[in-house]
């Protein structure tokens, strides 16, 4: 039996370089915040959880995370000090 060329790890013939992906699911921002996927989904709904909606996908910056969980741990270190 014969099989056609591999297409994983190619893109146009090319060898793809992997890239770290720059957005999350809902339910992968939720675990790493530590919050159920229907809380996240809520906070997406009322903008605490900045988001992007990609036809009826809805993903999470990376960058939105990390800069809530900064936002976050600064806003405590002001409360303690």
């Amino acid at each position: 039996m014969l099989e056609g060329p591999s297409r994983a790890g190619h893109l146009g013939g090319g060898p793809v370089e992997r890239m770290e992906r720059r957005t999350l699911s809902v339910a992968e921002a939720a675990q790493l915040l530590g919050i159920s996927r229907a809380h996240a989904y809520d906070c997406v709904r009322n903008g605490e959880l900045p988001s992007i909606t990609l036809g009826r996908r809805v993903v999470v910056p990376r960058q939105a995370i990390e800069d809530l969980l900064a936002r976050g741990s600064s806003d405590r270190s002001a409360d303690v000090g």
